[in-house]
C-alpha cells in the first residue's frame, strides 16, 4: 500500500509542478511583452499536458476491471475472464491512452461478451471522448 500512496503521490507533484509552471509562464510572457494569441497558445498547450496526466491518473485509480475468474451473465450463462488484458485506445480531449481491461468471453479469439471496465466508465462504441463533436478531435497547435 505504502507502494500505491508513494505512487499517487508523485502524480500529485506532477499536477502541482505542471500547475507552477502554467503560473510561470503566465508572469514571464507578461514581463516578455509577448501577443496574447501566443499566451493563449501556450496556456491551451500547457492545459492540455496537465489534462492528459490528470485522466492518467483517474485511469490508473481505476484498475483493469477485473470482476474474478468466471461471471453469471444476466441471461444464465457463464463467461470466464480471458488470461491477457486486452488494450483499447481512447481518444480522449486531452490526448491518446492505452487503456488494459480484463475482458469476460468464453474463450481467445471467440467475441467478448462483457468488459465491466468499458461499463463501468461508460466508454463510446468508438475509440473517441463524447467530448469531440461529430467524432472529430480538435485542432492540435504543434
Amino acid at each position: 500500500m505504502m507502494m500505491a500512496q508513494n505512487a499517487t503521490d508523485g502524480k500529485l507533484g506532477k499536477l502541482l509542478s505542471a500547475a507552477t509552471d502554467l503560473f510561470d509562464y503566465v508572469r514571464r510572457a507578461a514581463e516578455d511583452g509577448k501577443a496574447i494569441h501566443d499566451v493563449e497558445e501556450g496556456v491551451w498547450q500547457q492545459m492540455l499536458q496537465m489534462g492528459h496526466e490528470a485522466v492518467g491518473q483517474f485511469l490508473e485509480y481505476q484498475g483493469d476491471g477485473d470482476l474474478g475468474e468466471a461471471l453469471n451473465m444476466p441471461d444464465g450463462h457463464d463467461v470466464k475472464r480471458l488470461e491477457e488484458l486486452h488494450l483499447r485506445c481512447y481518444q480522449s480531449i486531452f490526448g491518446e491512452f492505452q487503456i488494459p481491461r480484463a475482458v469476460y468471453g468464453t474463450r481467445e479469439g471467440q467475441i467478448i461478451e462483457f468488459v465491466p471496465l468499458d461499463v463501468r466508465l461508460q466508454l463510446p462504441e468508438s475509440e473517441f471522448s463524447y467530448e469531440f463533436p461529430c467524432g472529430v478531435p480538435p485542432i492540435n497547435f504543434r
